[in-house]
């Protein structure tokens, strides 16, 4: 049995908007915080917001540089395609849309 980590990526403070990424989505009590304390997810350019901590310490671009940071978008729930066409509005390429 695999046991979840205590951060969903390899930067702990690294977390992503809610259904922008499956492996943050695992983790809605760090979600909630980061929404009660008004701090912006990685990649979130909200300025009435706090800045998200791994920008301030490393910049998107560095954050990105590294795939285990990147967000992940679900895949289509019939055969787990993942892709940009997912963030794009688009159809899975083998299911069509869902």
């Amino acid at each position: 049995m695999q046991t979840q980590t205590k951060y969903p990526h390899c930067d702990p403070r690294v977390l992503h908007l809610p259904k922008d990424c499956e492996f943050c989505d695992m983790y809605p009590a760090l979600q909630a915080e980061r929404i009660r304390d008004g701090v912006n997810f990685t990649g979130e350019n909200n300025p009435k917001k706090k800045p998200c901590p791994a920008e301030t310490a490393r910049g998107l671009k560095s954050i990105n540089s590294w795939h285990g940071n990147v967000a992940q978008p679900k895949g289509c729930p019939k055969c787990n395609h993942r892709g940009e066409w997912i963030n794009l509005g688009l159809t899975c390429p083998v299911h069509g849309p869902f």
